[in-house]
């Protein structure tokens, strides 16, 4: 069998990602299923392609993302446009994200959110149910992002234009490494009543926590 999606439109009002003129064709095949689509987003381009079946009652298969200056978010903390090439693989109850992600241009301006109290990894809450492992995907992936000439970052006292590459590697425990260096371009720093001019300043991945970079800063 075939089936067709034309003239489709998608909002994701958090982000406010608006997808237009979606199309999507997938073909019914004996156990699975063959799939293709397209879409814009801002002006930029979307378009996938992939394949599922099952094999002793398990998905097998992957899909395949790229696009163009996408328009990805849109909202007052920040603009990003992106240009994704990442495949999705699935095995069973495993999914496995690998691929590029290049960010031709950004402006960030994130919420300053210092003091702000954060939920424990380990919370539980009251009459929930947990999860069933067997019923869950287990997730890892490998993303490299790189950024392009017009990245802005301004917020907790640091603006600048941000540069460099950085591949995340996150494992099925869900803890995520990088590997790589972003730098601070024609960046200032606003600190004790000062604005000070940032010399140097990198941050550097060496395949340790994400969230704890090596700081090379000089202002």
């Amino acid at each position: 069998g075939l089936a067709r999606l034309e003239q489709g439109e998608l909002d994701l009002y958090q982000i406010n990602l608006a997808l237009r003129d979606a199309q999507m064709e997938a073909r019914l095949l004996d156990n699975g299923i063959t799939f293709r689509g397209a879409a814009t987003a801002g002006g930029g381009k979307l378009a996938s392609n992939g394949s599922l079946n099952w094999r002793g009652g398990e998905p097998q298969g992957q899909l395949v993302i790229q696009g163009e200056n996408l328009l990805l978010v849109n909202v007052p903390e920040a603009r990003i446009k992106a240009s994704p090439d990442l495949t999705f693989r699935v095995d069973g109850r495993r999914l496995v994200i690998d691929g590029e992600v290049r960010i031709p241009e950004a402006a960030i301006a994130p919420a300053d959110l210092t003091g702000a109290v954060l939920s424990s990894s380990d919370e539980v809450i009251v009459g929930d149910q947990p999860r069933d492992p067997a019923q869950t995907f287990s997730v890892s992936s490998r993303v490299r992002m790189v950024l392009g000439e017009r990245v802005t970052l301004d917020s907790f006292g640091l603006s600048g234009r941000l540069t460099g590459s950085l591949t995340a590697d996150t494992g099925v425990d869900g803890i995520s490494r990088g590997t790589g260096e972003l730098a601070v371009a024609d960046g200032k720093y606003a600190a004790l009543g000062r604005r000070l001019d940032i010399q140097r300043g990198r941050l550097i991945f060496g395949g340790g926590l994400l969230a704890d970079p090596g700081i090379d800063l000089r202002a």
